[in-house]
This record gives C-alpha cells, sequence and structure tokens, in this order.
C-alpha cells in the first residue's frame, strides 16, 4: 500500500476493515525494534500504533521512496525483517527513556544502528497532545466507565496516567470507584484495627477511601454519633466530673463546645464566679505570697487581672521599680589604650573588633588604629633572601611546603625562574 493509499483509508476509517482492529495489548507506547543479523545492523523506534507504523515502513510514499529503514534494506537487497517488539504498555517517557537505553546498548555491542541518536525520544507528528487537568481527567473517567484501576488507566490513556501520578492526585480519583468495594464489616474491622480513630475528621486523615465509603454506605453517623446537646445540667454534671477545671481557660481547652454553650447560656459566672475586684491592698497582699514573682512579665503571667488593676491604679512602678541603666563612659584615647593594656590577649584589629565593638569604632573615629595595631610592611624578596628564609627553614622539603609556608617568597622565586635552583 502506498502512503496516499494509507492517509486515505485513514481518512475514511477503513484501516480496522483492512488490517484488523489493533490488539489491546497494543494501547499506550511501545519501543520495537528491525535486527538485520546479516549486516549486524539494527533500527530503533517508538510508537503508540506498532501495526500501523510497521506497514509504514514496508510501503513506499506516493513518489516511491521509503524511509531511512526500506532505503537501508533496498539498496544491500536484503528484505525487511519482521518487527519485534521490546516492551509495551508504557507511558511516553518510559518509552522514551527504554528506547535511549536500547539504541545505546546495541550501539555499545558495535552494531550499525539506521536511525541517528537525535532522533530519539521523538513521539512522532500524531495528534496534538491533551493538555490535562484534574477536571479533564474526572470527566475522561466518568465517559469511561470501563476503566476501573489505576492499572487500566495507565493501559488506556499513559498520557492522562502519567499527569496525574506527576501531580499526586492518582489514588485520590480511583477512591470513589473503589470505595464502592468495601463493606460495613472492612470498615468496622479498620476501626477496631485503629482504636486511636474517634472522631470523622480523625478517620479521614488516616484513610480517605474509608471515609469515603463509610459516608457511601451511609453509616458514617452511626459510627460516629453526635453527642448530646449540651445543657445546663450536663455543663455542671461535666465539671463536677473533671474537678482539675478551675478556671476558664482550662474549661474552654478541655470541652470548647461545653464551653461555648456556657457562654451562650450566659451561665460563665455562675460556674466560675469572678474574683473580688483588685485593691492595691489585695495586689500588695497577693506578691508577699507569691515571692517567685520578681519582674513585671511573671506578675502578668501569673494573675492578670491584677496585673491589669496595678497598671489602672499606676502603682507598677512601686511594686517593681525600674532599675535606671547609668551610661557607660564615653572611649577617648587614653581609656582604649588602657582597656588595650588590660586585654594583653589582643594581638589584631580584628580580635579588638570582636572584643569591644565601640572602642574600636571610636579608635577608628579618632584616626589611632593604625598607631595601635600598626601594618606590618612586607619584605621585598630577592634571590638572596629566598635562599636565606630556607636556609633558616630546613622543615621546607619541597615547593608545595614552601607555598604554604610563605605564599610572597613562593611567588616571588616563580617570577625569578629560580624554583629548579632551589628544588632540584
Amino acid at each position: 500500500m502506498s502512503s496516499s493509499c494509507y492517509h486515505y483509508a485513514y481518512k475514511m476509517g477503513i484501516l480496522d476493515d483492512i488490517f484488523g482492529k489493533i490488539d489491546e495489548k497494543f494501547m499506550g507506547y511501545c519501543v520495537y525494534v528491525y535486527k538485520i543479523q546479516e549486516t549486524h545492523t539494527i533500527y530503533v523506534s517508538l510508537t503508540h500504533s506498532p501495526q500501523t507504523r510497521d506497514m509504514q515502513h514496508l510501503t513506499p510514499n506516493k513518489y516511491g521512496k521509503y524511509d531511512s529503514l526500506g532505503e537501508y534494506c533496498k539498496n544491500n537487497n536484503i528484505p525487511i525483517p519482521k518487527m519485534e517488539i521490546i516492551k509495551n504498555m508504557l507511558t511516553a517517557t518510559e518509552a522514551s527513556n527504554l528506547e535511549k537505553e536500547i539504541w545505546y546498548e546495541y550501539k555499545n555491542k558495535g552494531w550499525n544502528i539506521i536511525n541517528s541518536e537525535k532522533a530519539l525520544g521523538f513521539l512522532g507528528p500524531t495528534k496534538r497532545r491533551q493538555v490535562w487537568s484534574r477536571t479533564k481527567i474526572r470527566i475522561y473517567l466518568q465517559n469511561h466507565p470501563e476503566i476501573k484501576t489505576e492499572e487500566d488507566m495507565k493501559i488506556y490513556n499513559p498520557n492522562a496516567y502519567e499527569f496525574a501520578t506527576k501531580n499526586n492526585f492518582l489514588t485520590v480519583l480511583f477512591e470513589n470507584i473503589n470505595c464502592k468495594n468495601i463493606t460495613e464489616n472492612d470498615i468496622k474491622t479498620f476501626l477496631e484495627e485503629h482504636p486511636e480513630i474517634k472522631t470523622k475528621n480523625a478517620l479521614q486523615r488516616t484513610s480517605g477511601l474509608i471515609y469515603k465509603a463509610a459516608k457511601y454506605l451511609k453509616i458514617i453517623n452511626d459510627l460516629f454519633p453526635r453527642k448530646v446537646k449540651w445543657t445546663e445540667e450536663s455543663i455542671v454534671k461535666y465539671l463536677q466530673e473533671h474537678p482539675e477545671i478551675k478556671t476558664r481557660y482550662e474549661f474552654a481547652k478541655s470541652n470548647v463546645a461545653a464551653y461555648t454553650k456556657a457562654l451562650r447560656l450566659k451561665i460563665m459566672d455562675k460556674l466560675f464566679p469572678r474574683k473580688i475586684k483588685w485593691t492595691e491592698d489585695d495586689i500588695m497582699m497577693f506578691l508577699k505570697e507569691h515571692p517567685e514573682i520578681n519582674s513585671r512579665s511573671e506578675f502578668a503571667k501569673s494573675n492578670a487581672s491584677a496585673y491589669a488593676k496595678a497598671q489602672e491604679l499606676k502603682i507598677m512602678n512601686k511594686l517593681f521599680p525600674q532599675t535606671i541603666h547609668k551610661r557607660k563612659e564615653k572611649w577617648t584615647e587614653e581609656s582604649i589604650i588602657q582597656f588595650l593594656e588590660e586585654h594583653p590577649e589582643i594581638n589584631s584589629r580584628y580580635e579588638f573588633a570582636k572584643s569591644n565593638a565601640a572602642a574600636y569604632a571610636k579608635a577608628r573615629k579618632l584616626k589611632i588604629i593604625d598607631r595601635l595595631f600598626p601594618h606590618k610592611r612586607k619584605e621585598k624578596w630577592t634571590e638572596e633572601s629566598i635562599i636565606q628564609f630556607l636556609e633558616e627553614h630546613p622543615e621546607i622539603n619541597s615547593r608545595s611546603d614552601f607555598e604554604k609556608s610563605n605564599g610572597s617568597a613562593y611567588l616571588k622565586a616563580l617570577r625569578l625562574k629560580i624554583m629548579d635552583k632551589l628544588f632540584s
């Protein structure tokens, strides 16, 4: 069949009638080869329709020309070998990677390869690739009820499968489908194996699939029945059963629903009566009873209402007198020199700045830093001084030792081109 005949048959939709339907095992991408044993030559490629691709290799176009495989066989008077499928049911990425592996494997074995390295991974000028999204994939699954598992999706639509895998929502897509297969006994067994799950939210966090199955079977409320509505009597009973709750804050922390209901019923003052209004004497007495309170922040943490009242009465300075920090004496040239004499361990500008930043900054401002830490002038190296230096340091036995011990002398020796003389 010529190329023009093939395209016409494809356009008219009669390819299946001519060649028969493609087997389901060829769905998705596959990698195939044509091995020519006589000349130790191979053709490696990938396709999503091997039967169609095989026909394209076997038939010339309307000008009577074959593709690279057909031309090679024609020029060498060799019949086109049978297509050998290496692996099928692959995603585009998997097929591309496998094609490259096989190509390089045979290249390393010394085989002649008809198709070039540049063509590796090319998926062909087929119809425009679908741009997938979560919504589009869900619609696709609704329109294709035969797709029931992740493996089915990989076979039927590898591109959609690859997109869902990359964006980490492949499992979620099939939860609604898979949850229908879960029975009530399965759910109860799961809850028995996980006794820590006591609420609907905890179940949803632990296993979204089991949660959806419970909702689908309409047993979620039976598994996690709603608690009795709070009344004044039930709230009072709850507080009696929990004597460790002594404040409103502890009540709210232990049971938010009961706390909220108590607020709505306006019985909070009855449950937790407020203390007598604070006076200056009460506050003073409270602080005497709690000698561990030594600062304003500790006072605020221990009793917020007493703290607020003390601020309102403006007695905070009386209770916690603030310590006035004396300002440090300004640095002068004499005080800086005295500081350095008291700290003989400071031998460099860096150590001075690290030990006292203010004194260092003042010394720079007074422009006495060069006097305090004079720069060491580098000695001008000559051939004689370099030789003398090496004589004084007999531990230097190689060029690398020389470079590590004195970089400037090493560089001068290189410039004077006396390195071979020094280390022959």
